[in-house]
C-alpha cells in the first residue's frame, strides 16, 4: 500500500546532506521512513561497487526494516545489528593484523549467560585489596566509556552495575587483553571496544576504514541513542571520512540502555561531523493528545511533542490496594471490552513482573550442583521463550559435567574426540526432555529426573576415551528440597508471562512497540525511590528512570493507565500536582466499570 510522507518525512527524504541526523519522536513513523529511504536508495543504487548497511541496536530493529521493505536486501547490501556488522566486517578480518596475534576472534554472547559459568583462570581476574579484593568475571565486565585515564569499565554487583576502581582498571584491562590475544574470546562489549581500537589504529586504521567504506559507502543507523560509547565511536570514525554517507536516526529522550554505555549526550557528538544536518521528526503519528500531555511532563530534554491528529484516547491514574489482584481485575475488564486490541502490562523491573504473575522465578535458588543449575536455568529460559539462552545453558551443563568447564570451542571439542553435530543435538535433546519433566513434584523429584535424563543422553554423546561416569549430576537434599518445584519453574511453556491473555513485560521489553492500551504499573517503593521523586531527580544516575517512564508512556495509541500504590499517589498529589492534573484520576473500581460499560467507545 502506497503511503504519502508527512511534510517532515518528505523534507528528510529530499535532503541531500552527506550525513542526515534525524531526531525522531515516539511514534513518528521512523521505521517506515527508514524503509522508504532505503527503498529510494536501492532504486538508484549502482550495479557495481559497494552496498548499503542498514543497522540497528537490536535484532528486532533489523527485522522491522526488512518487514517495512517487504524483503531482505541482498548482496552487496547488509541489514542487521551494529554489533554483528562490526564483528563481521571489522573485528574478524582485522583482529589478528591489529593485535599481531594468531588467535581467531570468537564472540561470547550475553545470551550464553557466561556470568553463571564456573570460576576459571581463563575468564576470572582478582583485583587488588587483599581479602577484600573483588573477583571480576571478564565475560560480564564491560566497557561503557572513556576518560582521560583510559577506558571506563563496569561490572555487575549486588546493587546494580558498579564502576571498576582506578586501582583495578589497568590490571583488569591487561587480563582482558590476554584473553583476547590468547583465546580470541570477546563479549559484545569487548568487540565494540576492539572495533574502535582497530578503526582508530595509528598505523592501520586509515586503511581499514577505507576498506570497510569501499564495501559499504553508506551507513543507515537506527536507534542511535542506544548504541553506547564505543559503538558510536566506530560509527563516528567511519562517517568521519568525507566520502562516506550516513543516515542516523534516534531520540536522546529514549536512551534507556545506560547500563550498556548508552548516553543521551552522545547524540550531540554526531552533530559535529562535517556535512551533517539535523532534521526533526517531531510529530507523533501514534499518541493522542491526552497521552502526549502526560508524557511531555517526563520528557528529559523538555518541550512538547505534537500529538497524532484525530486519535481518540485518554490517560488515567488509578490507585491499587493489592497490586497483583487489582491489576488482574483491571486488565480482565479491558480485555473483555477491547477484543482483538493490543493490550500490554509493563513495569520497570523484572521482579515486579514476577510479583504480578504471583511467583518468583529468579535464579536465587541453588541446587548445589553446577550442571543441574545450568539445566534449571535452561528450562526457565525455554519456558520464557528465550530459546538461544536456553540452549546455551544446556550446552553449559554438558560441557561442565564432561570437561569441568563451560564454553568449550569447536577445536577443543574436536581434539577431545567429540562429534560436534552429536554434541549440539545432545544439548537440544537434553533441554527438551528436561523441559518435559512434571512440575507437580518436589525440588528433589525434579533434580532426580533431570539427573537420569542427563546420564541417558551424555552416555551416548561423550566419547569412550573420556570414560563417562553416570551419576555425576547428583540431586541434593538441601535448602528446601521438599518444596514444590512449581516455585522454581513456570507451569506451562508460554513464550511470555501473561495475565489472562495480556502479556506482562518490562519497559525494555516493549521498546519500539505500539499498544492500544498500555497499563504502566509502579510497585510500592520507599519514598526516596518513589517515581514522584526519581522521575524528576537531577542526579545523573536517576535521569535514566525518567527516560524509562517517558518510553513507557509513549507506547499507547489510545489509552494510558498509570497504576500507583496509595502512598505513591499521595506523594504525587503533594509534590507533582501539575503531573497528576494531566490524568483522569479514578478509583480502580470506577475505571473497571468504565471499560465494562457497553457504551464505552472501543
Amino acid at each position: 500500500m502506497t503511503r504519502t510522507p508527512t511534510p517532515e518525512q518528505e523534507a528528510i527524504l529530499a535532503c541531500g546532506s552527506r550525513v542526515r541526523i534525524i531526531r525522531a519522536s515516539p511514534g513518528s513513523g521512523k521505521t517506515w521512513l527508514i524503509a522508504e529511504l532505503v527503498r529510494r536508495e536501492l532504486d538508484v543504487w549502482p550495479h557495481r561497487g559497494g552496498g548499503m548497511a542498514a543497522l540497528s541496536f537490536t535484532r528486532v530493529g533489523g527485522q522491522e526494516i526488512r518487514n517495512a521493505l517487504g524483503h531482505d536486501p541482498l548482496h552487496p547490501h547488509y541489514v542487521g545489528t551494529i554489533d554483528a556488522f562490526l564483528f563481521k566486517y571489522v573485528v574478524r578480518p582485522f583482529f589478528s593484523q591489529t593485535y599481531q596475534v594468531d588467535a581467531r576472534p570468537r564472540l561470547i554472547p550475553a545470551d550464553w549467560s557466561p556470568g553463571h559459568w564456573s570460576p576459571s583462570t581463563m575468564w576470572t581476574h582478582r583485583g587488588n585489596g587483599g581479602v577484600k579484593a573483588i573477583s571480576y568475571n571478564l565475560l560480564v565486565t564491560g566497557f561503557v566509556g572513556m576518560s582521560s585515564d583510559g577506558p571506563i569499565l563496569k561490572f555487575p554487583g549486588f546493587r546494580g552495575s558498579q564502576q571498576v576502581s582506578d586501582g583495578d582498571r589497568d590490571s583488569l584491562l591487561a587480563a582482558k587483553r590476554n584473553v583476547w590475544e590468547k583465546y580470541g574470546w570477546l563479549t559484545h562489549a569487548d568487540a565494540a571496544f576492539v572495533a574502535s581500537e582497530i578503526l582508530s589504529c595509528p598505523t592501520r586504521g586509515a586503511a581499514i576504514r577505507q576498506s570497510v567504506l569501499l564495501r559499504f559507502p553508506m551507513l543507515v543507523v537506527d536507534e542511535l541513542q542506544d548504541t553506547g560509547f564505543f559503538l558510536g565511536k566506530c560509527v563516528q570514525s567511519l562517517l568521519g571520512d568525507p566520502g562516506a554517507r550516513g543516515v542516523l536516526v534516534g531520540d536522546p529522550d529514549q536512551t534507556i540502555y545506560e547500563f550498556n554505555g548508552a548516553r543521551p549526550d552522545l547524540f550531540s557528538d554526531f552533530i559535529e561531523l562535517s556535512g551533517a544536518t539535523v532534521l526533526p521528526l517531531k510529530k507523533s503519528l501514534r499518541c493522542p493528545t491526552a497521552v502526549m500531555a502526560c508524557a511531555s511532563e517526563v520528557k528529559d530534554s523538555g518541550g512538547s511533542i505534537d500529538p497524532a491528529d484525530g486519535k481518540a484516547g485518554a490517560a488515567y491514574i488509578v490507585e491499587y490496594g493489592n497490586m497483583a489482584t487489582d491489576v488482574r481485575r483491571l486488565v480482565q475488564a479491558i480485555s473483555a471490552s477491547r477484543p482483538g486490541r493490543t493490550i500490554k502490562i509493563i513495569t520497570r523491573r523484572g521482579e515486579t513482573v514476577d510479583i504480578l504473575m504471583g511467583k518468583s522465578t529468579g535464579d536465587a535458588v541453588s541446587l548445589h550442583c553446577r550442571p543441574l543449575n545450568h539445566l534449571l536455568r535452561a528450562v526457565k529460559e525455554l519456558k520464557r521463550g528465550r530459546n538461544v539462552r536456553a540452549l546455551a545453558a544446556a550446552r553449559a551443563a554438558l560441557d561442565f559435567a564432561t570437561f569441568g568447564k563451560e564454553g568449550l570451542s569447536e577445536t577443543e571439542l574436536s581434539d577431545a574426540g567429540v562429534d560436534l553435530a552429536v554434541w549440539k543435538q545432545s544439548a537440544i535433546r537434553l533441554l527438551l526432555k528436561c523441559n518435559a519433566i512434571a512440575t507437580t513434584g518436589t525440588h528433589y523429584d525434579w533434580q532426580s529426573a533431570a539427573g537420569k535424563i542427563f546420564d541417558e543422553i551424555a552416555s551416548s554423546a561423550v566419547p569412550e576415551t573420556r570414560g563417562f561416569q553416570s551419576g555425576k549430576v547428583k540431586p541434593q537434599k538441601r535448602d528446601g528440597w521438599d518444596a514444590n518445584v512449581c516455585d522454581l519453574l513456570p507451569v506451562g511453556a508460554s513464550q511470555l508471562p501473561v495475565m489472562g491473555k495480556v502479556p506482562v513485560l518490562t519497559v525494555h521489553g516493549v521498546k519500539g512497540e505500539t499498544h492500544d492500551v498500555t497499563v504502566f504499573v509502579c510497585p510500592p517503593d520507599k519514598p526516596a525511590r518513589c517515581p514522584s521523586t526519581v522521575w524528576w531527580s537531577t542526579l545523573a544516575h536517576d535521569r535514566e528512570e525518567r527516560r524509562i517512564a517517558y518510553v513507557a508512556m509513549t507506547r499507547s495509541r489510545a489509552d494510558l493507565i498509570l497504576c500507583l500504590s496509595q502512598e505513591c499517589r499521595k506523594r504525587f498529589i503533594e509534590i507533582r500536582q501539575g503531573f497528576i492534573e494531566k490524568f483522569k484520576s479514578l478509583p480502580i473500581d470506577d475505571l473497571i466499570a468504565h471499560y465494562l460499560d457497553a457504551e464505552c467507545p472501543p
